[in-house]
């Protein structure tokens, strides 16, 4: 059976423990205020991507609203 690895937060680098990562698109925080800061903020620009994508697609035509 293999040992698990030690997970690191992707925006400081903090050791956060052994085991699977809560999900997998996008970078995981530690739970320090300046990591969890950049990690909303991640979140939200992927949203806004996502949105202005969907609008260009035509999306907004079918009275699809966000």
């Amino acid at each position: 059976m293999a040992t698990p690895k030690m997970q690191h937060c992707d925006y400081c680098g903090a050791e956060t423990g052994v085991g699977v990562r809560t999900y997998s698109d996008g970078p995981e925080s530690c739970g320090a205020v300046e990591c969890n800061r950049e990690a909303h903020a991640d979140a939200r620009a992927a949203q806004d991507e996502a949105r202005e994508r969907a609008e260009d697609d035509g999306y907004a035509r079918y009275g699809g609203n966000w």
